[in-house]
C-alpha cells in the first residue's frame, strides 16, 4: 500500500500522518523514516527490500521527497 500527502494544507497532512503512525504503532509495526530531500529513489527502493530484524511489519515514511532536485526532474517525466 502507498499512501502521499501533497497539498496546500499541511497541517491536515500532518495530523492525518500522525494518526496513521500511531494506529501502526498501536499495530507492532516497525516505522522507518527516511529524509526523501536527501535521498535518492534507488535508496528508498533499497529500504523498502530490506527485511526487518525482528520479523514485524514495516511502515516507511518518506518525506520531503518531491523538494528533491533529483526526484523534481523524475516526477515531471
Amino acid at each position: 500500500m502507498i499512501i502521499v500527502f501533497h497539498g496546500d494544507n499541511q497541517v491536515e497532512s500532518r495530523n492525518k500522518l500522525q494518526q496513521l503512525k500511531d494506529n501502526f504503532q498501536k499495530r507492532s509495526y516497525e516505522i522507518i523514516h527516511v529524509d526523501g530531500k536527501s535521498t535518492t529513489l534507488e535508496q528508498i527502493s533499497l529500504t523498502t527490500n530490506e527485511r526487518s530484524l525482528l520479523g514485524s511489519e514495516r511502515v516507511i515514511i518518506v518525506e520531503g521527497f518531491f523538494s528533491n532536485q533529483k526526484t523534481k526532474k523524475f516526477s515531471t517525466l
